[in-house]
């Protein structure tokens, strides 16, 4: 069973009536969590009495004793409590919290929850550190369900599934440039399917909306400037850079993307050179088709020389990235990576790229 099934099963079983005492939520999705804690509390408890039998807390700041507590509390005209324990960081292997948590309680509590409370711990941006005793009995007697991103085919379901909802029709071409330019995100594609529903109504909407509506992330930004890199359209390039810095974009972190880009073009132009598919290469990398469907793209105007050219850029990225952290001014960095940004241009443009001797 995937992650979304086993995310889709839990809540379906709540909804039956075979709820269980703890759950543990962790992963790198948030909205999955928050829906999941949204959707149980409607279901659990009546609205006008959610105030007195639904309580959350952030882990790094409270015990969990102050949740348990609670549990052992009978509801207040409600058939039970629901209890959120947010940034359950103890479960995992970098638990930064300074808060002690009284785990022997909570292992008692594990064997023996209250029939009247539901406690849903989450676990954002990490993995459960299956080492700890405690995340073994969690595994035993708890529901654990992660919440990761989502894959090309089940987010293109999700997305259909939000617009229809409020009568938005995306044609195929339309959804794939709304996740190229908002990202894998839910909780952003879903602000975004929003104002895209009330700006069409029940009208279509064209791909000038979709340009005009829905501002790029600083990833497609980068993007932007690396496929203009390729084709050696400085002033596009530049032009794209002058708006971040106008954004506060950190060049220092725009530097970290540039990065990541060339050492993605990197990895697909090997493969790709070897007859993988753009499908295969997602999955050998680990990557997102998305991205791999554009490195693929860029790939296709340029000859084996390229790649040659793409390590020693890399190279100077890195060098540039240890200059830009030992003591550089923010004047020094701006200018820094404005040279390295026309140089690079001038290197990587036109059809063949090869590299100087």
């Amino acid at each position: 069973m995937n992650a979304v099934r086993e995310w889709r099963q839990a809540l379906q079983d709540v909804k039956q009536g075979k709820r269980h005492g703890v759950y543990v939520l962790y992963g790198e999705e948030p909205w999955l969590m928050d829906e999941f804690v949204r959707q149980v509390t409607a279901h659990l408890v009546p609205e006008e009495v959610r105030d007195l039998n639904v309580d959350a807390r952030d882990l790094t700041e409270s015990p969990l004793d102050e949740l348990l507590d609670q549990a052992e509390t009978l509801p207040f005209m409600a058939d039970c409590r629901v209890l959120v324990g947010k940034n359950a960081l103890f479960l995992t292997s970098t638990n930064r919290s300074k808060v002690e948590h009284d785990l022997d309680r909570f292992q008692s509590y594990l064997q023996n929850p209250s029939s009247h409370a539901v406690l849903l711990l989450l676990v954002p941006a990490g993995k459960l550190d299956e080492r700890k005793k405690i995340v073994k009995q969690v595994k035993q007697q708890a529901v654990v369900i992660p919440c990761q991103p989502l894959d090309k085919d089940a987010l293109g379901r999700w997305v259909q599934r939000r617009a229809q909802a409020r009568g938005l029709a995306l044609t195929a071409p339309l959804l794939e440039l709304l996740v190229e330019r908002v990202g894998r995100q839910l909780s952003r594609l879903e602000q975004e399917v929003e104002k895209l529903a009330q700006y069409a109504g029940k009208g279509p909407l064209t791909r000038e909306d979709v340009e005009r509506l829905v501002p790029r992330t600083l990833e497609e930004d980068v993007f932007t400037m690396v496929d203009g890199l390729l084709e050696g359209r400085s002033e596009q390039v530049m032009r794209t850079y002058y708006d971040l810095l106008e954004k506060k974009e950190e060049p220092l972190k725009m530097l970290g993307l540039l990065a990541y880009q060339f050492r993605l073009l990197l990895q697909v132009d090997y493969y790709w050179r070897r007859g993988y598919t753009e499908a295969h290469i997602a999955k050998v990398l680990g990557a997102h088709p998305y991205p791999v469907k554009r490195a693929c793209r860029l790939l296709q105007k340029k000859d084996s020389a390229f790649a040659d050219v793409l390590r020693d850029l890399l190279q100077q990225l890195a060098q540039l990235d240890r200059a830009m952290k030992t003591g550089r001014t923010q004047e020094e960095r701006v200018a820094d990576l404005e040279v390295f940004l026309l140089l690079a241009s001038h290197r990587l443009k036109g059809k063949r790229a090869v590299a100087p001797r």
